[in-house]
Formats: structure tokens, C-alpha cells, sequence
């Protein structure tokens, strides 16, 4: 029965992933926005076991969130913000803290576009394909800069989700990719909350050789100044509560 369930989800997901991959190649804004809408139906039911946990998790995209769901116990809540979810579940969020990893920008973009690659190597349906029509991770840049693709969930910033968490009155603990494992025990001991030891997984393998010049990491950097900006600081701080 449960393998019969998940095949028509399965079914249900390549469909819609197929009409929206389509769409891409002629409106990308529309298909931007579809993809958000189906990631927030198919995550919505993920975020009930937050409700209970120490401190809730905004996952950024490429960023350890995968590991820190599964070092608080819980499912992995999505690329989503806070304001995106039901008005029931923002009232339980509401005055909460939050969980982040911050990391510099233009890597965990090269990171996100060498996952895409990884993922349509496998044959793996993901939806940013809506942003993978673009032939490299150069012209993603440039339709990023045109306007297109700006909200795709795993191009979101980081900065934004922490904004929208703040609309409720939650208080974000923002720890450093770098470090990891330190920092994430610091916020543990600091704010009294039981987080086990970090995992990775989900982690892509990758050349260490870039993949943009100086003029496109010059975009990014400028798209993602508030971004860089927190990397910043935690690479001087470690760890700190926004």
C-alpha cells in the first residue's frame, strides 16, 4: 500500500515537473512562481514537527541544513520562509528561535549549480530544472541579473529568510559554514538547547576550481551584499542571535 502511495506521488511529481520545465522555456517568472507553489504544498506537512523542537530550522539552500535538521531530530523543513506558511503554523512559530548556517554566497552558489548538474546526472526529477535550462552556471547569472529566477527557492537569500522570521518576532541564532561543528556546539551550550553532533550529508562533491570569473562573482556579490555581510561576520564571531 505505501509503495503504491509513494509511485502516484512520485507519478503526481514528475507530471508537474515536466509542465513546469516546459514552461520554463517560455515564462520563466510563471514557472519561477508554479515551483513555489507546488515546494509549499509538498513541504507544508513537514513543518508539524517543528512545532515542537527546541528551535525551528531555516534551511538556506547548500548549507548544512540537511545535516542540522538531522542533528535536531527532525525531518528536513524545506527552502521555505517563514511567511510562506499557514497563518496557524506562523502563530505557533511566532517569538520562537531560529537555526541558520551562513555561507559565502558566490560558494554556495557554484555549490548549488554543481548539485543541479549532479542531480540530472542521476536521472533525479528536482525542480531547478525551472532555473537548469540555462546551459551554465555563467547564464544563470546573467538571467539571474535580468530579473528571472530571483525567487527560486534554492536561490533565495539567506538575509530573507531571516527578515521573514523576524516579522514574528523570532530571534535567529546564525552560525558559520566554515566551522560547522564549533559553532553549532557554542549556540547549543549558549542557548541551552540539546543539538546532537553535526552529520554531513547531502553533501556534493565538487572541484575546487571556480566556475564564474571575476564579473559574474561581482553580481552575485552585489545581489547577496546583506549575505555576505553575515558571512562576514560570523567568520569574525563564529556564531551570533539576530
Amino acid at each position: 500500500m505505501d509503495s503504491t502511495r509513494h509511485a502516484r506521488r512520485r507519478a503526481i511529481r514528475n507530471a508537474v515537473t515536466t509542465g513546469i520545465n516546459s514552461l520554463a522555456l517560455f515564462n520563466p517568472q510563471r514557472a519561477t512562481r508554479l515551483t513555489n507553489s507546488y515546494y509549499r504544498a509538498m513541504h507544508k506537512n513537514l513543518i508539524h514537527p517543528w512545532l515542537s523542537a527546541p528551535m525551528f530550522l531555516l534551511h538556506v539552500p547548500k548549507s548544512a541544513g540537511t545535516s542540522m535538521a538531522y542533528a535536531l531530530g527532525k525531518p528536513d523543513p524545506g527552502h521555505l520562509r517563514v511567511d510562506e506558511y499557514p497563518a496557524k503554523i506562523q502563530e505557533c512559530l511566532s517569538g520562537r528561535d531560529a537555526l541558520l548556517c551562513i555561507r559565502e554566497p558566490v560558494d554556495r552558489f557554484e555549490s548549488s549549480c554543481s548539485y543541479m548538474e549532479k542531480l540530472r546526472g542521476e536521472g533525479n526529477d528536482t525542480f531547478v530544472r525551472t532555473a537548469s535550462k540555462y546551459r551554465s552556471a555563467s547564464e544563470l547569472v546573467k538571467a539571474m541579473d535580468a530579473g528571472y529566477c530571483a525567487d527560486l527557492y534554492f536561490l533565495r537569500s539567506a538575509s530573507s529568510m531571516i527578515e521573514s522570521a523576524s516579522t514574528l518576532g523570532m530571534k535567529t541564532w546564525v552560525v558559520g559554514f566554515d566551522k560547522l561543528d564549533t559553532n553549532v556546539a557554542e549556540v547549543a551550550r549558549e542557548s541551552g538547547h540539546d543539538i546532537s553532533e553535526i552529520p554531513k550529508l547531502n553533501v556534493g562533491q565538487r572541484s575546487r576550481a571556480k566556475i564564474l570569473c571575476g564579473k559574474e562573482r561581482a553580481i552575485l556579490n552585489k545581489m547577496y551584499a546583506e549575505d555576505h555581510e553575515l558571512y562576514q561576520r560570523s567568520v569574525r564571531e563564529g556564531f551570533f542571535r539576530v
